[in-house]
């Protein structure tokens, strides 16, 4: 069944951290493409309100498919540089819920 990573944020204020943020963006953008040809994210797509809020969203075919990026050593690398560049960062993975 269907796993979405979401994630939220808003663009940094500081003129420095924007040009920053903006390298990464522009950077990043080709690791999700390459994710989706090797089949280990289904599709990607981001949602902004135009004043800086972003919404960037992963769909997954299933949870052992985000398992796979979320322990991926690129994956981390990523993310662990990404968290300064933007403010009140949020992450969500929406799954199934599992019948006991």
């Amino acid at each position: 069944m269907t796993a979405v990573l979401m994630m939220e944020w808003d663009n940094p204020k500081e003129e420095a951290r924007l040009k920053e943020y903006r390298e990464y963006t522009r950077e990043s953008l080709s690791s999700w493409d390459r994710r989706v040809k090797e089949g280990i994210v289904k599709s990607y797509g981001s949602w902004t309100d135009g004043s800086g809020h972003m919404i960037f969203w992963v769909e997954f075919e299933n949870v052992e498919r985000f398992s796979k990026l979320w322990s991926d050593k690129e994956y981390q690398m990523s993310t662990t540089r990404f968290h300064p560049l933007a403010d009140n960062v949020r992450i969500r993975l929406l799954r199934p819920g599992i019948v006991v």
